[in-house]
């Protein structure tokens, strides 16, 4: 999967100029953030229908934090489905967990679930799936670490895909492409952003 030079080099800028402001973000805003866009989060009725749940693991250079959201939906009797990532061919793997315990260090320092302790599932059990990002915009597009795994991931995956994101990574209209699958709605801690009702608009 490529991206065309002009869309690839904007795309850079904005990945670049993203990271950099949610780096800055200090671990004791990072965490009332991320409660905020929890408590936000589980409201919504797709939360409360939803009996699978495949998120990401925060991990990386002040992402919103899933750890505290896993910990819930696995008190409340959800299923919890957590990717691997595959090298050869490159993929995302969907491994349901019982605990945080299930998890290791692995690929780009990721933290990722342990094949002894997490069975391998397949993604489309999930009734939600929660997308990590750089920046979001209001129509859904959305800007990751340029590898384009959760695009492949999400291509085939007819669960409601939600982006999960501080205000401050929310930008104005993003450049996107083909291959680039946009979120259903995007929940920071001030709103929940309709992506789809944007797209239609």
């Amino acid at each position: 999967m490529t991206e065309e030079p002009d869309t690839a080099g904007a795309k850079a800028a904005i990945r670049a100029r993203a990271l950099e402001r949610r780096r800055a973000l200090q671990g004791d805003v990072q965490r009332t953030l991320s409660l905020a866009i929890e408590q936000r989060l589980v409201r919504l009725d797709l939360y409360r229908r939803a009996r699978a749940i495949h998120t990401y693991v925060d991990a990386r250079d002040g992402e919103v934090g899933t750890r505290e959201l896993i910990r819930r939906a696995l008190h409340e009797g959800k299923r919890v489905f957590v990717p691997r990532v595959e090298r050869s061919p490159r993929r995302l793997e969907c491994h349901e967990i019982a605990s945080l315990h299930d998890l290791e260090p692995g690929t780009f320092g990721l933290l990722e679930p342990n094949r002894e302790r997490a069975r391998l599932v397949d993604p489309a059990e999930a009734d939600l799936v929660l997308v990590p990002g750089l920046v979001f915009d209001r129509d859904g597009w959305r800007i990751g670490f340029g590898a384009g795994d959760y695009d492949r991931f999400l291509a085939d995956l007819a669960a409601p895909r939600v982006g999960l994101a501080y205000s401050l990574q929310i930008h104005d209209a993003l450049p996107h492409e083909e291959h680039d699958v946009p979120m259903d709605l995007v929940v920071t801690e001030g709103e929940v952003i309709d992506c789809r009702a944007s797209r239609s608009a």
